[in-house]
């Protein structure tokens, strides 16, 4: 039985998982964002609503990777979500 985006929303307070690993990082305001932006898109692109899922860890996981070494870690998903 599928759940409503409502009933997988994360708790009031609940970081998400990029949030926090992305908590004690010496990343700038504007690379976080950019983290945190391409984070969001994956999870729309691949229907992850349950931030609770550890597949949405391991996707945070994986942005973090992908974004040191890449200016648009979204791209990555526009080109055939190659981060999973």
């Amino acid at each position: 039985m599928l759940r409503s985006r409502s009933e997988c929303a994360p708790a009031q307070g609940t970081q998400m998982p990029i949030s926090r690993l992305l908590k004690d990082s010496k990343l700038g305001a504007e690379e976080i964002a950019r983290l945190n932006a391409a984070y969001s898109y994956a999870l729309r692109e691949l229907s992850l609503v349950d931030r609770n899922d550890p597949l949405t860890e391991m996707l945070a996981r994986k942005i973090i990777e992908v974004g040191a070494t890449e200016t648009d870690p979204a791209k990555n998903f526009t080109n055939g979500c190659t981060l999973l």
